[in-house]
């Protein structure tokens, strides 16, 4: 049988949390499950490294979706257009947008819904945004999240029996950190020095512009030679993060280091004195497991999601209490033991996450859909 896969996040490394989701996940189906085609939907030439397997099928349809109007028009005229003529027995769509007056089965996964609860820091998309989550949601013929948390938020919002809804949680793999590979970047980012790092797009749902200021009570208190290392896309023009560095004593010592690529990430979380991940609203949050992964305790926010996924596992602060995340630095930097029993803990909270796991419950759904 044919299944088209919306795979327009699926890009050569600049891969966010949706983009690995879908990777992962979808390259272990479609290897499960030789018996079919996936035919993987791009919007620009993809990298063959999402072609895993044999029975993945690129194909490229324009335009590039570079502006939210783009966006609308590739979701709603050329995708509906191309599956009318592909006549696959179901789609896939791991990003939350389903294409409207879809006539065959689908699967649709919506991480969260951060848009609803934080709509000060959307954009002036974040109308359209809510129409098209709203109306794939009650169209969609299965409905998947990532978390207890967001199935419960997406119940409650949308009105939807929660039964309707399965959850299908991200996962890990193992990370292979290398002794020669790891010196060279830590000489590149932090000089040797110890340092705190964040990992995700640099904005103001991720709190940084909090996490900022916090360090920069961390510092002027206790006088180390710590540094703040900030891995990702960095927004333009976001004026709360701006006005945080800006207003710190300690621009020397806080790290634009922009998108890396995933090794040399890996590397440098596996030596930070901390994960610092204090975000206002998170569906999952992959990168607590990939700390927990290379053996890197987890400083992150008592909220939403967050403390579903990382359980005994980390530290947990007030997102909005900036010197409570400010103690929380100093803590994990003073209290050996605690810093090695989340390391501990850690270790086996990655056990109940598993892309192995998730790939077969796609699996199992992909299954009921298309024997009906």
């Amino acid at each position: 049988m044919k299944i088209a896969v919306n795979a327009r996040l699926l890009k050569s490394k600049k891969l966010d949390g949706i983009g690995k989701y879908t990777a992962a996940i979808l390259s272990r189906v479609a290897a499960a499950n030789p018996q079919h085609t996936f035919y993987y939907l791009f919007e620009s030439k993809p990298d063959p490294d999402f072609l895993t397997t044999a029975n993945i099928v690129p194909v490229v349809l324009y335009p590039s979706v570079k502006h939210p109007l783009l966006m609308e028009v590739w979701l709603h005229l050329v995708l509906p257009i191309y599956l009318k003529f592909l006549k696959p027995h179901l789609f896939i769509s791991t990003d939350g947008y389903l294409p409207s007056r879809l006539s065959i089965p689908s699967i649709l996964v919506i991480h969260d819904l951060n848009f609803l609860h934080l709509d000060n820091v959307i954009g002036p998309w974040q109308k359209t945004n809510e129409r098209n989550f709203l109306r794939g949601a009650k169209e969609a013929t299965r409905l998947i999240t990532v978390s207890e948390f967001s199935k419960a938020d997406i119940a409650l919002q949308y009105n939807i029996n929660p039964d309707a809804i399965s959850v299908i949680t991200n996962g890990t793999t193992h990370i292979a950190v290398k002794a020669m590979e790891s010196e060279t970047v830590l000489e590149k980012y932090s000089q040797g020095k110890p340092y705190f790092i964040f990992i995700g797009t640099i904005y103001e749902r991720k709190n940084v512009h909090r996490l900022i200021a916090a360090f920069s009570i961390f510092k002027n208190r206790y006088r180390t030679n710590h540094q703040l290392l900030l891995i990702g896309k960095r927004i333009f023009g976001e004026k709360l993060v701006d006005a945080a560095y800006s207003q710190s004593e300690h621009k020397d010592d806080i790290i634009f280091a922009g998108r890396l690529s995933d090794d040399e990430t890996h590397q440098l979380l596996a030596h930070a004195v901390a994960l610092t991940y204090v975000s206002l609203f998170e569906g999952f949050g992959i990168p607590l497991l990939e700390a927990m992964q290379v053996g890197t305790p987890v400083i992150t926010s008592n909220t939403t999601s967050l403390p579903e996924v990382a359980g005994d596992a980390a530290l947990y602060v007030d997102p909005l209490n900036i010197p409570q995340i400010a103690d929380a630095l100093h803590i994990i930097t003073t209290n050996v033991e605690l810093k090695n029993r989340l390391i501990q803990n850690g270790k086996k909270r990655l056990e109940k996450f598993s892309w192995e796991t998730s790939a077969q419950r796609m699996s199992d759904e992909i299954k009921a859909l298309i024997s009906c």
